[in-house]
């Protein structure tokens, strides 16, 4: 298995001086997994990936898109994916409806007339649909998938990749929960109990993760930034090694979802001070680059 990051920031791109090391293209991963071709989210990373997909094709390829979630930065890059204008591709798209919109119209909208000029339905590649709710498992030819429900506004997923080579979460977009209940249906499941609430999904988080061998967790916050913000679905590196720290065997951690507005002298300092507190736990950090890789 072969995790490729393609985009790692959270809410928009950034191009500008002091952001070249790690990137300014928003969420969009490649994992390579035996045969499986798997693209996590479709931010604006997704034009690189689908550059390079349309150049190395030789023949028909089978494409797997696993969505998290429809907010804009994971989604951005889709009307302008090369793969999708080739007919040598078949491309299945998987994820939860939203809170509006069916799987379907999240992406017919975006070549909607008046915002795209092409009509989905025009697009040469033959697209395809998976509709998941979270619990669901996928069976690719080398590859397993399984899902679960985020605390993030509206519906989020997270992935567990899993093959003969080893296993692989990824959890963007993610809040932590006491206390801050935000995922669709959550709080309407938690009315009755919401402290017993908090900890079944805190168990059902950790027990997802269990036996992983990486997980890529949204960091986007400093514990200062996060202050006053805790209702925007995502998180900081103390919250994530805390999550981990529940585990006897941890995995890897790489930090990921960066925040547009931390340079990459800022992203230095919080990768040194996660570092340090996960040496202390016995936890590898890593952190995302664009254009770097994690291989199992």
């Amino acid at each position: 298995m072969r995790l490729t990051v393609y985009g790692t920031r959270g809410s928009y791109p950034v191009c500008r001086a002091g952001y070249n090391r790690f990137g300014g293209n928003t969420t969009c991963l490649y994992l390579r997994s035996g045969q499986d071709q798997i693209i996590i989210d479709g931010g604006s990373g997704l034009l690189p990936l689908g550059d390079r997909l349309a150049r190395d094709c030789d023949a028909r390829h089978r494409v797997h898109v696993f969505l998290t979630h429809p907010h804009w930065d994971h989604v951005m890059g889709f009307p302008f994916f090369r793969p999708a204008y080739d007919a040598r591709f078949a491309i299945t798209i998987y994820g939860a409806d939203s809170e509006n919109k069916k799987l379907e119209q999240i992406f017919h909208s975006q070549y909607r007339s008046g915002s795209f000029p092409v009509a989905f339905d025009a697009l040469p590649a033959r697209m395809g649909f998976h509709r998941l709710q979270a619990g669901d498992e996928v069976r690719l030819v080398d590859t397993t998938v399984r899902c679960i429900q985020l605390n993030h506004p509206g519906m989020d997923l997270g992935y567990r990749f899993d093959s003969a080579r080893g296993s692989i979460v990824i959890l963007t977009d993610l809040a932590p929960i006491v206390g801050n209940i935000l995922g669709l249906g959550m709080k309407e499941r938690a009315a009755d109990h919401p402290r017993g609430f908090e900890q079944d999904y805190q168990s059902l988080l950790v027990d997802f993760i269990k036996g992983a061998d990486l997980v890529l967790y949204d960091t986007n916050f400093t514990e200062e930034e996060i202050v006053g913000k805790q209702h925007w679905g995502h998180s900081t590196p103390q919250e994530a090694l805390q999550v981990l720290g529940h585990l006897d065997a941890p995995p890897g951690l790489v930090l990921a979802h960066h925040d547009p507005d931390h340079d990459d002298a800022c992203m230095d300092e919080i990768y040194r001070l996660a570092g340090r507190a996960g040496a202390g736990q016995g936890i590898d950090v890593f952190i995302a680059k664009e254009g770097g890789s994690f291989e199992l």
